[in-house]
């Protein structure tokens, strides 16, 4: 539903989500923020398809997408134990 009224209306929306599989999803750019102290640790762009069905949770670039925002997520927590 997310996506239909963003397609419909064009209008800017901020998703907060704990989920790397829904960011891959939903996004066409993720903010990684970093455990205590949040903060901005990676900010990625994606191109993904439009409109985005379920067949593209099973397409390489939502893959590589899961992939990039994993990494920085772990990324953050090497960081933060260091």
């Amino acid at each position: 539903d997310l996506l239909n009224i963003w397609q419909a209306d064009g209008l800017t929306i901020v998703f907060v989500t704990h989920s790397v599989y829904e960011a891959a999803y939903l996004a066409e750019r993720a903010i990684v923020m970093s455990p205590r102290p949040g903060r901005v640790v990676a900010d990625l762009s994606f191109d993904p398809p439009l409109p985005r069905d379920d067949a593209y949770r099973v397409t390489p670039q939502y893959g590589e997408t899961c992939g990039a925002i994993s990494l920085a997520l772990r990324k953050s927590m090497d960081e933060q134990r260091v």
